[in-house]
């Protein structure tokens, strides 16, 4: 149960950074939503959340640093 809690605040936690960088906060909360519920397969509860917000952030930092970010 606390796993999902975690899992919401992840997710509104990458909706907020992404809305502070002027990009859309509903894609990246979806993409942040998506890779926790892929990582699955990680048998550790808490971990496999945190792997699925590093991974979206990472992305967020790729997305970045090649496209520029908003102007």
């Amino acid at each position: 149960m606390i796993e999902i809690v975690v899992l919401i605040a992840c997710t509104v936690l990458m909706m907020k950074i992404a809305d502070l960088e002027n990009l859309s906060g509903i894609l990246w909360g979806s993409v942040t939503l998506g890779l926790c519920v892929l990582s699955l397969a990680i048998p550790l509860p808490y971990i496999r959340v945190l792997v699925g917000l590093a991974l979206s952030f990472a992305l967020m930092t790729i997305y970045n640093a090649k496209f520029g970010g908003p102007s």
